[in-house]
């Protein structure tokens, strides 16, 4: 069984979109979008029954893609993420995100970081916190 081009197209896109799978997001997403380019435009091709509708599709899904669509793409997924040492924390205010009780921890935010904290208080969420100590990964806090 000879395949047509569109079929072909489409075997390459499913192709490239399980290679995104294996090899998780290190790829940023590019395989599993030329993928999805090369799987609608054979699907396309095959529907027209014409491979030069397929081919003249892809080239400018791709190109279009990759002129200007992964440069947009590549902004929004690069986060830049700033680490914090945990000995920094120590006398840093912070803000309760989810409510703290006794024997229930809850989130605070430091800078643009969630972190677990505990309290022998009750406090609410938005209450400013100063950080006292820290056990493990929970931050032990106080009313500021």
């Amino acid at each position: 069984m000879k395949l047509s081009l569109s079929q072909l197209f489409i075997l390459a896109g499913i192709a490239l979109a399980a290679m995104e799978l294996i090899l998780g997001v290190s790829a940023g997403f590019d395989l599993v979008l030329i993928g999805s380019i090369l799987v609608i435009s054979g699907l396309i091709g095959v529907f027209t029954a014409n491979y030069l509708v397929a081919l003249v599709l892809a080239i400018g899904l791709c190109g279009i893609y990759i002129l200007i669509g992964r440069h947009y793409l590549q902004r929004k997924l690069n986060h830049f993420h700033k680490s914090m040492s945990v000995d920094r924390l120590i006398t840093q205010v912070g803000i309760v995100t989810a409510s703290i009780k006794p024997h229930h921890p809850g989130m605070v935010k430091i800078e643009d970081e969630q972190w677990r904290a505990s309290s022998d208080l009750e406090l609410a969420i938005d209450t400013k916190v100063t950080i006292n100590h820290i056990e493990g990964v929970t931050l032990h806090v106080t009313k500021t």
